[in-house]
């Protein structure tokens, strides 16, 4: 188990070592005024270094320091994860970061179709359409999987009822109106490796939202994917990272928009994300019929 790390040799560089630091997750910095131990030191012909100090499921940001008697330059940080379970698909990040990063497109056949969900999990009737393909993401130490269309339409009462909103071992923080109290935690197993089943989120914490402007995992993944003409992507979180088609009106039909995790204002009401206004949510009543885009949370051991 280990993270290699690489950079340009700096042997002809008027330096007497490399000295490397690390600290653990996706964000934050080292005070260069004060700086901590590091954890190795390497000649300056070094262009590598092999971290196997590392633990699963963790970020680590790294900072290649150039030695010359008392002083010391940084580079910019280098962000690596270590997960030694990363579910089907890509495992090099492709756009964004290990904070919130894209790793690329997973098929049909190594996540699922609608008929494999519905076989699998009989509760999951609402599952219609097949997607094109799979999005794979990291966001806050998850790794999640979300197909690019929408495989279903329905209300928020039935996804409540069918426990696939929250995606915990609870009823969740809100019972919509009309439904029951149930238990929000769903899985499905392909292979070795095991989802939960859930809405997208809104804010990280599935509270209750009363404006348009959150921004969380659905600004950080699927809206950063959406190509939508004249409109603003200031609260998508580091601007747009793919492009896929739009539809422009709500419709039964298969399209990029979702029930979200989250009620809007009231039981009565959830939010809705369209991907026609990717910075943008709505709200639409529990007990009307809406498309859904679920995502499917790797389940670490």
């Amino acid at each position: 188990m280990s993270i290699s790390i690489n950079w340009q040799s700096q042997a002809s560089k008027d330096i007497d070592a490399i000295e490397i630091y690390r600290i653990t997750g996706a964000t934050g910095s080292i005070n260069v005024k004060a700086l901590p131990a590091p954890i190795a030191t390497l000649s300056k012909e070094a262009t590598s270094y092999v971290d196997v100090n590392v633990v699963d499921q963790t970020i680590y940001r790294y900072w290649i320091a150039a030695v010359k008697g008392t002083e010391r330059t940084l580079n910019f940080p280098i962000t690596q994860g270590f997960f030694l379970n990363m579910g089907p698909g890509p495992r090099e990040l492709k756009r964004g970061t290990w904070q919130r990063g894209w790793f690329g497109k997973v098929s049909n056949e190594e996540m699922f179709t609608a008929t494999d969900v519905r076989g699998l999990v009989a509760k999951l009737n609402m599952f219609s359409w097949n997607p094109d393909y799979w999005d794979k993401f990291i966001y806050n130490g998850k790794i999640l999987f979300i197909p690019n269309k929408s495989m279903g339409y329905t209300t928020a009462v039935a996804l409540y009822q069918a426990g696939i909103v929250y995606g915990v071992d609870g009823n969740g923080n809100y019972v919509p109106t009309g439904a029951t109290a149930t238990n929000q935690l769903t899985k499905i197993r392909k292979g070795d490796f095991e989802f939960i089943i859930r809405l997208p989120r809104l804010s990280d914490g599935m509270g209750a939202v009363s404006t348009s402007s959150y921004v969380g995992e659905v600004r950080s993944t699927i809206a950063r994917m959406m190509e939508a003409k004249g409109t603003s992507y200031s609260n998508v979180i580091d601007g747009k990272m793919d492009y896929r088609q739009t539809t422009s009106a709500l419709s039964t039909t298969q399209r990029e928009g979702t029930w979200c995790a989250n009620i809007y204002s009231s039981v009565a009401n959830l939010a809705y994300w369209d991907g026609n206004s990717p910075e943008y949510n709505t709200a639409f009543s529990v007990s009307n019929n809406y498309p859904f885009i679920p995502v499917f949370e790797l389940v670490q051991p």
